[in-house]
């Protein structure tokens, strides 16, 4: 498994037009194979700062993705964000979304 996080600063007041954004950015994400899950999380001690991270079920499936549409999803968070994103990868070495039987997103056995 591998994953990408991709670090934005909002522009202030824009939270709710970001989550607008990122409705959208979800729908694209779906789409895409490979992908497992991806997470969006605002910080709690700086509303302004936030985080998504996607897991991907290979390295190539990510790149793949980031060649094909990363494009696009910057143009739809472009008028939210201060700067351009920051993006990081990494290969995940442990998940609950690997365990044969449980629920990566609950943890529950299914």
């Amino acid at each position: 498994m591998y994953s990408r996080i991709v670090e934005v600063m909002l522009k202030a007041g824009k939270n709710d037009a970001f989550n607008e954004a990122m409705n959208k950015v979800l729908e694209i994400l779906k789409a895409q194979p490979g992908l497992t899950d991806c997470l969006v999380m605002i910080s709690d001690a700086n509303p302004n700062q936030a985080l998504a991270i996607s897991v991907w079920n290979s390295k190539e499936q990510a790149e793949s993705y980031e060649k094909a549409h990363f494009g696009e999803v910057r143009a739809a968070i472009q008028d939210v964000i201060e700067g351009a994103p920051t993006v990081r990868t990494f290969n995940v070495q442990n998940s609950l979304a690997a365990v044969p039987g449980l629920c990566g997103r609950c943890g529950k056995r299914v």
